[in-house]
């Protein structure tokens, strides 16, 4: 009897072939998930460094012999959103959300501690209504989370010159760590 040879894969190839797609594709996942993660903690660091030009700013109008006042948002912000307002108008206009940041970090839940307004002197100072110890400087502490990326970034406001500090949240503790001098 002669045998004819058959064509094609028998079914423990095709499953082989098919593991191994399967490995390759989650492979090439993990540097796209890596990608987006970095995106959304860049994105939330660029919202930071928005809103504390915007406190430089306001802070540069009162040296220039106005007394502005600054009140931080506590809550949700989501694109557009006021997530600092200014009084009197002269000193500018409300800090919001920008879109591109909401974009890759989903809306902000912003808080403050203390909750608080912070005036803006003319000699370039600031004066919160309350503060609390930041490493110990005494500040107004905001926190910025994303309510997509689980990312969080804080920023100080030193009370009295209304210098800046950046900073991140410790997850395991829930305390911002900071980098810098004020």
């Amino acid at each position: 009897m002669i045998r004819t040879r058959q064509e094609g894969f028998s079914l423990p190839e095709v499953m082989i072939i098919l593991v191994i797609l399967a490995i390759l594709i989650a492979a090439s996942q993990i540097p796209i998930a890596n990608d987006i993660q970095l995106r959304r903690r860049a994105s939330l660091h660029s919202g930071v460094r928005d809103l504390a030009n915007w406190i430089e700013l306001v802070r540069t109008r009162a040296a220039q012999g106005r007394v502005c006042t600054v009140t931080i948002s506590n809550g949700t912000v989501a694109a557009g959103g006021v997530v600092a307002s200014v009084a009197p108008a002269a000193c500018g206009a409300n800090h919001t959300l920008d879109a591109e940041v909401a974009a890759q970090t989903g809306p902000l839940a912003v808080s403050r501690n203390p909750a608080t307004t912070i005036v803006f002197t003319t000699d370039g100072g600031a004066q919160p209504t309350s503060s609390v110890a930041v490493e110990g400087f005494n500040a107004v502490e905001v926190r910025l989370s994303s309510t997509t990326a689980n990312r969080r970034a804080c920023l100080a406001i030193s009370n009295g010159t209304g210098s800046l500090r950046f900073g991140s949240v410790n997850s395991s503790t829930g305390t911002c760590t900071y980098t810098g001098p004020f």
